[in-house]
């Protein structure tokens, strides 16, 4: 591979980087207030328990304590996308992992990320570079009171609330109904989180969290081909978008195969002393920059 396409490789994949980080900055934020309002109406004529379908929507959480995957993943830019292939490997209360391969070779590891329970780790193989923080230490991280639960919670398709251990149904709300898809969530001084979820089953279908200020940012994570995994339907498809103040998009799609409840891997992923540090906001400036 020559050097003007590793360098355009390197360009896009970063973009993965980036949105995963800004997954990070989205979705941390804590609940400042009781957004409670009791209960609500579906209709016009059936009274709606939010909290009963809260319980019914956590009843789908995968009781699996580990998933590794094959995966294809597409990023979608305003001007371009890239396809590729790798793995995903999640260990609850642990780790999230996520391998990428060269979209040429298919073969050779470009891009792993890797989220702990106390930090970030990110390596660019391609460009001999790699990001490592505790999110403590991570400016911007820390001032949105980041929480590795979160995180997880998105990619094991699950409902939070940013800051909490344990899920209090009270704080739901019902936002909107559309047919068979119900719209419960809860906002704060800064965000507002909306999780669209199957009236009769439950299923957690898309995940959406928006700035309620003037400068308007909004992530969605959307699931799809829910399959049976270990007892309880999965999402073997997951879509991250994220939508710019000024309505630019970025789009990465992992679609998973070979999905198994295997834990027999190394968590802990060692970088080369040969590798440039980076720090948060270079990564972030370069997905702000797209």
């Amino acid at each position: 591979m020559n050097c003007i396409k590793q360098r355009t490789i390197r360009q896009k994949l970063s973009h993965i980087v980036g949105l995963l980080t800004i997954t990070l900055l989205m979705a941390s934020c804590g609940p400042s207030k009781d957004t409670s309002k009791g209960s609500n109406t579906a209709d016009g004529t059936m009274p709606f328990s939010t909290a009963a379908h809260v319980s019914t929507v956590i009843g789908n959480n995968s009781t699996a304590q580990a998933i590794t995957a094959k995966i294809k993943a597409k990023l979608s830019l305003p001007s371009d996308n890239i396809s590729t292939s790798g793995t995903l490997r999640m260990k609850r209360g642990e780790v999230i992992q996520v391998s990428l391969v060269d979209p040429i070779l298919g073969i050779t590891e470009v891009v792993r990320i890797e989220f702990t329970k106390d930090k970030v780790q990110i390596i660019d193989r391609l460009g001999r570079r790699y990001l490592e923080e505790p999110y403590s230490k991570v400016a911007f991280l820390q001032k949105a009171g980041i929480s590795f639960s979160t995180l997880e919670s998105l990619f094991w398709n699950e409902l939070f609330q940013p800051g909490k251990k344990s899920i209090n149904a009270k704080d739901f709300t019902l936002k909107t109904e559309e047919s068979e898809l119900l719209t419960i969530g809860f906002e704060d001084k800064y965000l507002d989180y909306s999780f669209a979820t199957e009236r009769s089953s439950g299923k957690l279908r898309h995940t959406s969290i928006s700035t309620t200020n003037s400068t308007r940012y909004r992530l969605d994570f959307a699931y799809d081909d829910f399959k049976d995994f270990n007892g309880q339907p999965f999402p073997h498809s997951e879509t991250l978008l994220f939508t710019s103040a000024d309505g630019k998009t970025l789009e990465l799609t992992l679609r998973m195969s070979g999905m198994k409840n295997h834990s027999d891997w190394t968590t802990a992923t060692k970088v080369s002393s040969k590798y440039q540090k980076l720090d948060a906001e270079t990564i972030l400036n370069e997905f702000l920059s797209f």
